[in-house]
């Protein structure tokens, strides 16, 4: 998006000019970071400042992620093979989990850095 009042001139002016044309950047400067805050803020001339509601799906996307979580606790003994069955999911937005078939797999379906 387009500013009307970005810019902010780094020359010293001479004689002068140097008080009225600081109180005229700092003016231009004032009304651009008005028109840059109202992008994000409702008006931000109010108070308190209220942030606008924000479209994340717009901004980042949706991302793609499974938050899983098994039942009870449990202890794993050791030298054997143990399969953990993740039998409750908070959130799912890749359909990486099944509760119902194979709770123990989270299948990945996108190459992507996850952590």
């Amino acid at each position: 998006m387009a500013y009307t009042n970005s810019g902010w001139p780094t020359n010293i002016p001479a004689g002068s000019d140097n008080l009225n044309t600081a109180d005229d950047q700092l003016r231009r400067l004032r009304l651009d970071l008005k028109e840059r805050l109202n992008d994000i803020v409702d008006d931000i001339t109010t108070d308190p400042v209220v942030p606008k509601q924000l479209d994340i799906d717009r901004i980042i996307g949706t991302p793609d992620l499974a938050v899983v979580y098994t039942g009870a606790a449990f202890a794993i003994p050791t030298a054997s093979v143990t399969t953990i069955d993740f039998v409750a999911e908070t959130l799912d937005t890749g359909g990486f989990h099944d509760n119902s078939v194979n709770p123990s797999r989270l299948t990945i379906t996108t190459a992507a850095y996850y952590r």
